[in-house]
């Protein structure tokens, strides 16, 4: 199993090297990483989306493919909400992910 680093693969990397092609990722650019001051707006949401590293058609660069999973959940949870997109993550590789398209967190506490 291949360890979580700063927000899964690419969190802070201009260029994708290209052994990262099969392996799963995320990112959100409503992510609370991306704009901090969305922790300052009461009852913000964000949401991640889980993608794989594929090759470009030419074969010389890597790309992300489409998002197969999106995690969603409050500002509050980012936590809980990353750890689970890397859960995502991790099952894909493995092959083992049987859960929804669509995954929703839950704000602690709420019914």
């Amino acid at each position: 199993m291949r360890e979580v680093r700063a927000g899964r693969l690419s969190r802070g990397w201009s260029i994708v090297p290209a052994e990262w092609v099969g392996y799963f990722d995320f990112d959100g650019h409503g992510a609370p990483w991306h704009y901090p001051r969305t922790r300052e707006v009461p009852g913000s949401r964000f949401s991640v989306g889980v993608f794989q590293w594929v090759r470009t058609a030419d074969g010389k660069h890597v790309k992300r493919g489409p998002v197969l999973v999106r995690i969603s959940g409050p500002v509050t949870e980012e936590e809980e909400v990353v750890r689970m997109a890397a859960q995502v993550c991790f099952q894909l590789e493995a092959g083992t992910y049987a859960g929804r398209r669509s995954v929703a967190v839950r704000e602690r506490g709420a019914k």
